[in-house]
């Protein structure tokens, strides 16, 4: 069973991860139902936290922020393509148009077509 939780502070939130195995979990959930507990409870408690792992999250968001640009990326070029093709073939430019061609969403396809719009403009 793994464990997730935050400690907030003031500037920032830190995320960390408690690895137990089910026989552990089920003796800290015994344990934490039970008030008061008792010193060797609190020693028992005390230990396992100690194994407490710190998440580092900033690869993750990085990578997710590359994967989004790329992917940003790809879609402007084939709705950028997609004109082009309606243009040459003199159909009316709308976003079912190019969301066919260019095999996007609706809503992506009209999203980057207003983008498309408004730097032309």
């Amino acid at each position: 069973m793994k464990i997730y939780f935050d400690i907030d502070d003031k500037k920032k939130t830190t995320s960390y991860r408690l690895d137990l195995n089910p026989y552990e979990a089920q003796v800290l959930i015994d344990i934490l139902e039970r008030v008061p507990v008792t010193r060797l409870e609190e020693w028992y408690i005390y230990t396992m936290f100690r194994r407490v792992k710190k998440i580092d999250k900033t690869n993750k968001i990085k990578a997710t922020k590359k994967a989004n640009s790329i992917k940003i990326k790809t879609s402007i070029s084939r709705v950028i393509e997609a004109i082009e093709e309606l243009q040459v073939k003199g159909k009316d430019i709308t976003p079912y148009a190019v969301s066919k061609i260019a095999k996007i969403s609706y809503n992506t396809a009209k999203k980057y077509l207003n983008e498309i719009n408004k730097d032309n403009k």
